[in-house]
């Protein structure tokens, strides 16, 4: 494995403790631009029309060394040595390797290969004789590459640089081992010792330019890539030719064999090829048509039809990929007797008759669902008509049967909602119904319920034709009962209470007559007509009727038009009476009251007649209406008959209700009448003024009329 060398030798200086190698990436530089080359040589081939497979792996060959030798130039193999091992690394893979304890060991060998050797070095210990007793030995490089080659230099030159870094890295003191030994020959280890390091503590690097000339080796590189071209260029040179197509170049003729040189002599072309030439300079389907008609035997009759061919192949794409009857109609219109002709008039056979069996469906279908739409328009009803679009989802009616789904859900739901509001008979029911359906077919009836429910205040309405007409009165705030120092105010009128009317009511315009009287005594409601003492019905205020007789008629009222009817509570009927004054009388005194009030006037005689007033009919009662309204359209409040209400006999209003409603306390045997009547005199016709009488009792100065609840 090694010589013993003599060992005598004393290292020069203190060099550097690691040394770096790199290699060159010369061959890396020519590597690219010579597969670049090819690279270039296949593309132009291609693009000149050689299709053969040896371009394609040339490409494929010739790129990826291109691209790899790109790569290897900028990431060079580097070999690192220092006093602990070295370690080798290039693109692919890194690999170290550690001395181990080398100061046993005497020497150090490096064995290279060109290119088919590995490359290792070993560290051996030899005994006095010169043999191997013990050696440590590391492949530096796998595969088929050595170690110097990598690196881009000779192995000698390598061996003589490890020699000196491993006699100056692995020695220290006098008594050095002894120098590499190799197996190279020549004197590795020069006696004369002219290397020196870089620096103190830096890197040596070798490079193979250190060595040789560099233009060389640019010199010889350039004329080898020229030579590779120009062969290249041969070779495609050479594999361009379109033997079968004739051309004009004249033939050069070969010298005769006594070394005399022919004259260049153009063959002269026939009739035949002087047709092709043109045709392949027109390269149009009637350019082989027309060659094929002058020479239908010609020498290229076979080339002419196969490029015909290709136009009818082209035509007949084209028609399949319209997969139409006009596009397989227009080939054969341009190719009559084609090669595809026979398979066009097919195809068109088969799609005509799947455009009638189409067609024949599409009749019965719409037959169909025309009869399925009459079925459903004539029930016109939800189930028919979802029916319709079972069958018939896309159907010509489809989007009219849906509006009629729809239009039939929301009467079906308009008249579910108009049932409730009816039923309920409630404004707020009616108000609900429009909410809901404002464009419902009820809306005007609705409107019309809830103007009868609830209607404006001040708006006068009847219920019903016989019915008497009402007026609608505003809730509110009012101080009713007489004051303290009221004058002839009575006990059983004090004190004065602040009342609130929560919810709005009606009332009656004027007392109930006697020709309303009589419809519901026709109707079996009330008692037989009462005696008007002669002085006519009609209009007048009914009279001679008890309070008892009064509950009758708005019971059968209030059957007759289901609304809530009754006799009114003293505070409806003085809040209404009223009519926002405050004062004693209407009018404000008892002058003005003469102008609201049917009372005893001058022309009665009677001691507490009211002097101011005179009245033609002091001994009876007025039509109803005759006399003036109030602020809230009352008419006939004051005077002309006195009014039953629902109140009981009290002792006073200290304790009455004063949310409106009737005082059920005290003697209910007795119920209170208001107003005063014809018979009254100034103080009986007060706002305040109470009287009471037996509700079972009637006379010729009592009557009555009703109040209504509007509903909320």
């Amino acid at each position: 494995m090694s010589e013993r060398i003599d060992s005598n030798w004393t290292p020069v200086g203190t060099l550097p403790n690691h040394l770096t190698l790199r290699s060159s990436r010369l061959k890396y530089f020519f590597s690219f631009f010579l597969s670049l080359l090819f690279v270039a040589v296949a593309i132009w081939a291609f693009n000149g029309g050689v299709n053969e497979w040896w371009v394609w792996v040339t490409l494929i060959l010739f790129g990826s060394g291109a691209l790899l030798s790109l790569i290897m130039l900028f990431n060079p193999s580097t070999l690192h040595l220092t006093r602990k091992g070295f370690e080798q690394t290039h693109l692919f893979k890194s690999k170290s390797f550690e001395w181990q304890d080398v100061s046993e060991f005497n020497v150090m060998s490096v064995r290279t290969g060109n290119f088919s050797n590995q490359s290792f070095v070993t560290f051996s210990r030899l005994d006095d004789e010169g043999n191997v007793i013990a050696d440590i030995s590391t492949k530096l490089l796998g595969g088929s590459a050595s170690l110097a080659n990598t690196f881009g230099m000779n192995p000698k030159a390598l061996a003589i640089l490890l020699n000196k870094f491993r006699d100056r890295t692995l020695t220290e003191g006098p008594n050095a081992p002894a120098p590499i030994a190799s197996s190279f020959s020549g004197d590795v280890n020069s006696p004369d010792d002219s290397w020196q390091p870089v620096n103190d503590g830096g890197v040596l690097v070798y490079t193979p330019g250190d060595e040789k000339a560099p233009w060389v080796k640019w010199g010889l590189s350039t004329v080898l890539l020229a030579t590779i071209a120009t062969g290249a260029l041969w070779l495609v040179s050479q594999t361009i030719v379109t033997d079968d197509i004739p051309t004009d170049r004249p033939r050069v003729e070969l010298p005769t064999s006594n070394g005399d040189e022919t004259e260049e002599a153009e063959t002269p072309k026939s009739s035949d090829e002087e047709a092709w030439v043109r045709a392949l300079e027109k390269d149009t389907l009637g350019g082989y048509r027309e060659y094929l008609q002058q020479f239908p035997n010609g020498k290229f009759e076979e080339d002419a039809q196969e490029q015909i061919d290709a136009y009818d192949n082209k035509a007949w794409e084209t028609a399949e990929n319209r997969q139409t009857i006009a596009g397989y109609e227009d080939y054969l219109e341009a190719w009559p007797e084609g090669r595809h002709a026979s398979k066009a008039r097919e195809r068109i056979a088969e799609m005509k008759a799947r455009a009638e069996a189409i067609t024949k469906d599409a009749k019965e279908r719409a037959a169909q669902e025309a009869a399925d739409w009459d079925r459903a328009a004539r029930e016109n009803t939800v189930a028919s008509y979802e029916q319709y679009l079972s069958k018939h989802r896309s159907g010509a009616n489809a989007g009219e049967a849906q509006n009629r789904i729809d239009r039939l859900k929301a009467s079906a739901a308009d008249e579910a909602a108009w049932t409730q509001a009816k039923t309920a008979n409630r404004a707020d029911a009616y108000q609900q119904y429009l909410t809901s359906f404002p464009q419902g077919a009820h809306v005007a009836e609705a409107i019309a319920a809830i103007d009868q429910l609830k209607p404006a205040p001040g708006r006068v309405f009847k219920d019903c034709d016989v019915c008497p007409p009402m007026v609608s009165i505003p809730s509110g705030n009012a101080s009713l009962g007489a004051e303290d120092n009221e004058a002839d105010a009575r006990p059983n009128e004090k004190p004065r209470r602040p009342v609130t009317i929560t919810n709005m009511f009606a009332m009656g315009v004027t007392e109930v007559t006697f020709a309303q009287w009589e419809a519901c005594a026709a109707a079996g409601g009330c008692p037989a007509r009462p005696s008007d003492n002669g002085w006519g019905g009609g209009k007048r205020p009914v009279i001679n009727v008890s309070w008892d007789d009064a509950q009758k008629y708005v019971s059968w009222l209030s059957s007759k038009t289901g609304q809530s009817y009754a006799l009114p509570s003293e505070a409806q009927w003085e809040y209404a009476a009223r009519a926002g004054e405050t004062g004693i009388w209407a009018g404000g005194s008892p002058t003005a009251l003469c102008a609201f009030a049917n009372g005893a006037a001058q022309e009665s005689g009677l001691k507490w007649a009211n002097n101011a007033c005179t009245d033609p009919s002091s001994d009876r009662t007025l039509p109803v209406g005759t006399l003036g309204s109030n602020k809230f359209g009352l008419k006939d409040m004051i005077g002309n008959v006195a009014e039953w209400t629902l109140d009981c006999n009290t002792l006073n209003l200290r304790d009455a209700p004063t949310n409106g409603e009737a005082d059920q306390r005290g003697s209910c045997n007795q119920r209170s009448v208001r107003g005063g009547s014809w018979f009254s005199g100034a103080a009986d016709v007060r706002f305040a003024a109470r009287l009471m009488q037996r509700r079972g009792d009637s006379n010729d100065f009592t009557g009555f009329r009703v109040v209504r609840k509007i509903s909320n």
